[in-house]
């Protein structure tokens, strides 16, 4: 590998054709780790045509990048396919995207994604075409990409799709401030959620309301740590608190320990303030405003843990 990697290269009495040698050198690496625009691709693509030194040593690139990716490979934790599994049932799905069937956009998206999906090289395709100088990529092949690496992450892992479920709960706090939150309260609120969602045991439990809102807890035992998310949650009413509760025991033996209130609306994040790690079920009542020392009523949603 190191000889065909670093050996001398022979001399070329004719220029060939794209770029330079040498910068055609440092793009075989970029090439191995899928990073070249398109452009800079179809002149090395050119280049390699004329080049069988270059050729095998972005082979011997991408063989590499290979072996370095399985060897530095993580496996997720097993907990966090259910969470996901769990998390995905209150995600809206998007909406197709008009457009003209048939057009160049959707035929580029289709072959990406077809290409990604049986194992190919997607950019087989990109050398099909002559002619491709500086431009943009369009958004339905950063799509159609996108969509192919995901479900070839989730074959992976059985599953697994963490990235996205934390990046909409991102956008959720940049788009949801909750009046009166200050900013120590959502950094412990986000230090909270990553460390719940990292841990081995974490589990996610959703919990939809008669009048459509939800109810998302996240609890790890092994942190004792949970957390509760809002969604369009609805005005508990003049006078009245949605309040936290912490289960203990079950059937007749269950007590409920009071904890935190809050009230109704979009992109909450109430911190948990009590002990979880032998708790057996969170729930959320509906009390007067200040709260109670026992529930008052039966619960609105329960969450066993």
């Amino acid at each position: 590998m190191a000889s065909r990697l670093f050996g001398p290269r022979p001399r070329r009495s004719v220029p060939s054709p794209g770029p330079e040698p040498e910068e055609a050198h440092v793009g075989l690496g970029a090439l191995a780790t899928d990073a070249l625009e398109p452009w800079e691709l179809a002149d090395l693509d050119a280049h390699l045509a004329e080049c069988r030194w270059c050729r095998q040593e972005a082979v011997g690139f991408t063989e590499t990048t290979a072996e370095l990716a399985r060897l530095t490979a993580s496996p997720a934790p097993a907990a966090v396919r259910v969470a996901v599994l769990e998390a995905i049932t209150t995600v809206r799905q998007l909406p197709p995207t008009p457009r003209a069937i048939g057009g160049l956009g959707e035929r580029r998206e289709v072959e990406a994604a077809e290409a990604i999906a049986v194992g190919a090289d997607p950019r087989d395709q990109s050398r099909r075409r002559a002619g491709r100088r500086p431009g943009r990529r369009t958004l339905p092949l950063r799509a159609a990409i996108g969509l192919a690496a995901a479900v070839a992450v989730v074959a992976g892992f059985g599953g697994v799709a963490v990235h996205g479920e934390l990046q909409q709960r991102a956008d959720q706090r940049a788009a949801q401030a909750v009046p009166g939150a200050d900013a120590s309260t959502r950094a412990a609120a986000d230090r909270q959620e990553s460390e719940i969602l990292a841990a081995p045991d974490a589990r996610v439990v959703n919990r939809r309301m008669p009048d459509g809102s939800t109810l998302t807890f996240l609890v790890s035992r092994s942190r004792n740590a949970a957390l509760v998310i809002t969604a369009q949650l609805a005005d508990p009413g003049a006078g009245r608190t949605y309040q936290l509760w912490t289960g203990l025991g079950s059937g007749q033996d269950a007590t409920f320990l009071p904890d935190r209130t809050f009230g109704g609306g979009s992109g909450q994040r109430i911190l948990v303030s009590g002990d979880v790690r032998d708790a057996t079920a969170l729930a959320v009542t509906v009390e007067h405003a200040g709260g109670a020392l026992t529930p008052s009523g039966p619960p609105v949603a329960v969450a066993p843990i």
